[in-house]
């Protein structure tokens, strides 16, 4: 591989990776609700304030958004923001949708903000969910007078009575209860992990003259910092700019190693199967991440499942180059 070819490498590599770590914030901000819970019944909507605060540093544009937004959803609560994103301070109105098929009980709305100044904690905003009213028929008999002869016949009286809503009181119902995203400590490991790695693999990079070689820790290195951000996009509300990078990392550092493997002579080797089932299981493992993200609510048995893979497959995929490692990828 000519060193033109390399500088494209690594330029395209710095285009996926300059999303993931450009800001990690200025500075802090903080999020208020204008009452601490919202009381209503399946089928109903209703509204409360909220204030986006400059904590500490300077304002910049910053995101308000819902850490648990795509769980809500699946139950059947659609929550909106009127002002998504701005400079704090700023204020707007989160708007709560109820399905009628929403079940009684207490949720937990985690709101956050992310961008150049992110929340420093999560706010919590409780919504209390009632049943629909509903109503029932009730027959009871009823004894009338009989005209002259004084004698009763039972006649049938229908009485519509309205069941009242069912108070929620904490123990009624259970509770139905998300994780709150880590808010911007989250955002400082992942930071963190970004930096190590690419720190660890400059040096690798520096220490080895083979180009195979080279290209294979540049495809390791791309594919772990895909994972830390994709991870972090998700648990920071959905961040699509952290999610979709991380999606990018993933395939070009795939396709970087597949290079890698293919000038070195691996898939002609005894270390081919182990290659071929790596890239296999991190193919599987992104498509199953994303099914989680876009198709299952945000499902962490899918999530999780699918970072395994990838951690599975990458380290499958290094057991090939080692295999093949006293073959030409010193």
């Amino acid at each position: 591989m000519t060193k033109l070819q390399l500088a494209v490498i690594a330029f395209a590599a710095l285009l996926v990776l300059s999303p993931l770590v450009y800001a990690f914030g200025y500075g802090t901000s903080s999020i208020s609700f204008a009452q601490g819970s919202l009381n209503l019944m399946a089928g109903a909507s209703g509204s409360v304030g909220y204030t986006v605060n400059l904590a500490s540093g300077s304002t910049w544009g910053t995101d308000f958004v819902i850490a648990d937004q795509s769980q809500l959803a699946s139950e059947g609560i659609m929550v909106r923001a009127s002002a998504a994103s701005g400079d704090p301070p700023y204020s707007g109105t989160l708007s709560v949708s109820l399905g009628s098929g929403v079940s009684a009980g207490k949720y937990s709305i985690v709101a956050m903000a992310t961008g150049d100044d992110p929340s420093s904690g999560n706010a919590t905003l409780t919504l209390n969910v009632a049943a629909a009213q509903t109503t029932v028929q009730q027959t009871t008999t009823v004894q009338a007078a009989n005209g002259a002869n004084g004698t009763t016949t039972a006649q049938p009286k229908t009485t519509i009575i309205p069941t009242p809503a069912q108070s929620v009181n904490g123990t009624a119902y259970p509770t139905v209860s998300y994780q709150p995203a880590p808010g911007s400590g989250l955002g400082l490991i992942a930071g963190a992990l970004i930096i190590i790695i690419l720190i660890v693999t400059g040096y690798l990079v520096a220490a080895r003259k083979a180009m195979p070689v080279r290209l294979t820790l540049i495809g390791v290195a791309l594919i772990l910092i895909g994972i830390v951000a994709w991870l972090y996009g998700d648990y920071s509300g959905g961040n699509l700019a952290y999610i979709w990078g991380g999606v990018a990392a993933i395939v070009i550092g795939t396709l970087v190693w597949i290079y890698a493997d293919a000038i070195s002579g691996t898939f002609k080797s005894a270390g081919s199967m182990a290659a071929i089932l790596g890239i296999i299981l991190i193919i599987v493992g992104t498509a199953i991440w994303l099914y989680g993200d876009y198709y299952a609510g945000g499902n962490m048995a899918y999530i999780w499942g699918g970072v395994v893979l990838l951690i599975v497959g990458t380290a499958v995929w290094l057991y090939a180059y080692r295999v093949v490692g006293k073959k030409g990828k010193k």
